[in-house]
């Protein structure tokens, strides 16, 4: 790479979308159920996201549940039946997928 590089000296912004993504999911921790919500957009409205499927691995990278849903912009699964822990929670669209990390703990 020669000596004139530099590592981070340029870092790009995307301002057009949520650090945090699309999707929110409260409550964290969570006891009984999470509910996965599509977040507003700054104008006021839902973005154009939605919700066709949640997936829910635990810390090993296994599936633990899977609910499908057709396309909601909002949506409950049930984790009662999950051991405390962290859970990493994937949202997915027909475009696009989101993983958030949610700890159940009771």
């Amino acid at each position: 790479m020669g000596d004139n590089y530099e590592p981070f000296k340029y870092i790009v912004i995307n301002t057009n979308q949520s650090c945090n993504g699309y999707y929110v999911l409260p409550p964290n921790p969570a006891t009984s159920e999470v509910t996965i919500s599509v977040m507003e957009n700054t104008s006021g409205g839902q973005n154009d996201k939605s919700i066709t499927s949640v997936n829910i691995y635990d810390q090993q990278g296994i599936m633990r549940k899977q609910r499908k849903f057709g396309k909601t912009k909002s949506a409950s699964v049930s984790i009662s039946d999950l051991p405390d822990g962290m859970y990493v929670v994937e949202i997915v669209s027909s475009d696009y997928k989101e993983q958030k990390l949610s700890l159940v703990k009771r």
